[in-house]
């Protein structure tokens, strides 16, 4: 068994500073990142906005890619994934690194790919769980993540991204010698790659069938993101383990999302975000009085909450900052803030567009009936309608981040933790 260290101190910083709402914001110029950010999209979702080619599946990431340079996008977010039919999203291998073999032709065709269109990959992902309880469900996933980190490494990626992950079998409090002995393993392997591993920040609610748990990663809060900076420290890999910071999954459990970036900030951890996800989220108040914040029924599913394409949902029919319980009533992220805070903690990285919103931008409901009709007799007639519906989803996206991104180039939105008020100033980013 390996033995468990913990840097208390941290943690009770980190507590001190988010219930003292003592966090300030950086107002240093030589921190402030002056120049856009690259914008990116995951491919997780493919099949709903393509058609896959069985006999190349490659074709799929060459879609993706001519999606992205035809929209603007600066790069894409490639999933990775092993199909899993005991997962709810039985999707996400884009790049399949399970049926087909990664070879030095496969490489050099995916880079030409990338190289016309003029797009990068900012991450691979391999969402699974690799602490799962099941010893052979977990050596398979740990053996497909060193695959995606070596093809990573093949197309000079930087960072790959996962999940903690869960031993279903054990509390939350006993899975840290276990996440020590799979993770330092996987992170000296990354490390010996030039390759960076990223966890995103999910609790991954509902994310296994039969599991009355909506906690299935404890990769889902800033004090355990500490415990597990703290053991690649003491394992002489500090730095080599990051977040992929994803705001909406931390506004649903209460956690201010902006008040984390800059509390990771003043403990010197705003270098471990290596990659950012945008994803937005509208709460359901009255759901969510009353069922709770876990909801009611099957895990993961009747949660008080839908994740949003951002900028689809007007802020003020979210929580308005700068109003009375603003705290209490914040239904969805606020952008602005959001993206002030990266640019203030000197972030560099992409800001990557993941479509999780099933409510407005998966299935064409036709209200002719005669268009319904057909559609019904000719699925692909509705898979086209569904992949124009995804295409305007990566669109309204693209156009909404990218104005965010260049508003935050000259105006500061500082916010207020003591009031949740909110002051717009000029701020000079190159200075």
């Amino acid at each position: 068994m390996v033995a468990q260290t913990e840097d208390t101190s941290q943690v009770s910083e980190l507590e001190r500073l988010l219930s003292m709402r003592n966090v300030t914001v950086p107002d240093d110029p030589k921190i402030r990142f002056n120049d856009n950010f690259r914008l990116a999209y995951l491919t997780q979702y493919d099949t709903l906005l393509i058609k896959r080619d069985e006999k190349d599946r490659d074709k799929a990431l060459e879609k993706c890619i001519k999606y992205a340079a035809e929209i603007g996008y600066d790069d894409i977010e490639v999933a990775a994934h092993i199909p899993d039919p005991d997962l709810r999203d039985p999707t996400g291998d884009t790049l399949n690194l399970c049926d087909m073999e990664w070879t030095t032709e496969r490489r050099d065709k995916i880079r030409g790919w990338l190289e016309t269109a003029g797009v990068g990959i900012s991450s691979l992902g391999c969402y699974d769980n690799m602490l799962h309880e099941d010893p052979i469900k977990r050596a398979k996933n740990i053996d497909h993540l060193k695959k995606v980190i070596d093809a990573a490494s093949d197309l000079g990626v930087e960072y790959v991204g996962t999940f903690a992950g869960r031993n279903m079998k054990k509390s939350g409090t006993d899975q840290w010698d276990e996440f020590e002995e799979v993770f330092v393993d996987l992170v000296k392997y990354a490390k010996s790659k030039d390759v960076k591993l990223m966890f995103e920040n999910c609790p991954m609610e509902g994310w296994a069938k039969g599991i009355e748990s909506n906690v299935q990663s404890i990769s889902h809060s800033p004090e355990n993101w500490l415990k597990m900076f703290e053991i690649m420290k003491k394992n002489d890999l500090d730095g080599w383990l990051g977040l992929n910071y994803d705001p909406s999954h931390l506004v649903w459990q209460d956690i201010d999302p902006i008040e984390v970036l800059y509390a990771l900030h003043e403990l010197g951890h705003s270098d471990k975000i290596f990659h950012v996800h945008a994803k937005d989220i509208q709460i359901d108040r009255a759901k969510q009085r009353a069922q709770g914040n876990l909801g009611q029924g099957e895990p993961g599913w009747n949660l008080p909450y839908g994740h949003r394409v951002p900028g689809v949902v007007p802020f003020e029919e979210g929580g308005q900052y700068g109003t009375p319980n603003a705290r209490e009533y914040r239904e969805s992220v606020y952008w602005q803030g959001f993206i002030s805070a990266l640019r203030n903690i000197g972030y560099k990285g992409a800001i990557s567009f993941e479509h999780e919103d099933h409510d407005n931008f998966k299935n064409v409901e036709f209200k002719d009936p005669k268009a319904a009709e057909a559609a019904k007799a000719n699925p692909e007639l509705q898979r086209l309608a569904n992949s124009a519906l995804r295409k305007d989803a990566l669109r309204k996206a693209y156009q909404f981040l990218s104005n965010v991104a260049v508003d935050t180039k000259t105006s500061n939105y500082d916010v207020d933790f003591n009031t949740y008020r909110i002051e717009r100033r000029q701020v000079n980013r190159a200075a």
